[in-house]
Parts: C-alpha cells; structure tokens; sequence
C-alpha cells in the first residue's frame, strides 16, 4: 500500500520544513504581487471617472458606476480594434509556426550546405537580442 504526503512530512528535516515554509511564503507574495494590478484595474474600471481622478482607489471602487463600460461599448471603433487585434494574433501565430517549421525542416537535413552557420545564427541571436 502507498504512503501518503503525511509519512513524508514526518520524516522530514528542520531545514525541508523551512525550506517549504518559505517557499510557500514566498510564493504567496508572489501571487499577490501578480494578482494585484489586475484587482486595482477593475476597482478602478468601476468606479466614477471624476473621482477616480483624485486617486486612492485600490481594491474596491469608492463611487460604483457601470457608465465607463457604457461609453466603451458605445463606441463602434472598439469592435473594429478587437477584431483588428484578433487577426493579427491568429494570423501572426499561423505564420511564425509555418515559418519556424520551414527552417526547422531546413536545418534538419544533412545534406543542407549551410546548416551548421544557419544554425549557429540563430542560436546566436537567441541569446543576444538586438533589443
């Protein structure tokens, strides 16, 4: 019969316990510190505009309006900027993948010339961007 976590927490070291102790601290703050810009964007998207100028909004909208939504849903443009941001993710996913697959194909073959300096340049530019 197989043995639980419990048997493994048992025999476990002071410093295994410390170590996961601190691991899930740190991974807690993490979580927060990620987690947090998105909370304060949404406290904000629903709060008055007018009083969302003054600042101080941070979990939790002081003045609740659903009128910011209004006016963008409003607008005709954000359908056109949505659709326009859709095509340019699935098309530029489309072609990078074909594109990556044509030079993988490319450089896998031994009787290709030029495959080891190929190679090398994009190993190359993989480490070091041009910015």
């Amino acid at each position: 019969m197989r043995k639980g976590n419990t048997s493994r927490l048992r025999n476990s070291s002071t410093g295994d316990r410390a170590f996961d102790t601190i691991n899930i601290i740190f991974m807690i703050c993490l979580m927060i510190v990620t987690i947090y810009p998105f909370v304060n964007m949404i406290a904000v998207s629903f709060n008055n505009a007018n009083d969302a100028i003054r600042g101080g909004i941070y979990l939790w909208p002081r003045v609740w309006t659903l009128d910011n939504y209004k006016y963008i849903f409003g607008e005709s443009d954000i359908y056109h900027a949505t659709l326009i941001s859709a095509l340019r993710t699935i098309i530029g996913t489309v072609v990078s993948v074909f594109c990556t697959a044509m030079l993988a194909y490319t450089v896998s073959r031994q009787e290709f010339v030029l495959r080891k300096f190929v190679t090398m340049f994009f190993v190359f530019t993989m480490y070091f961007s041009g910015g």
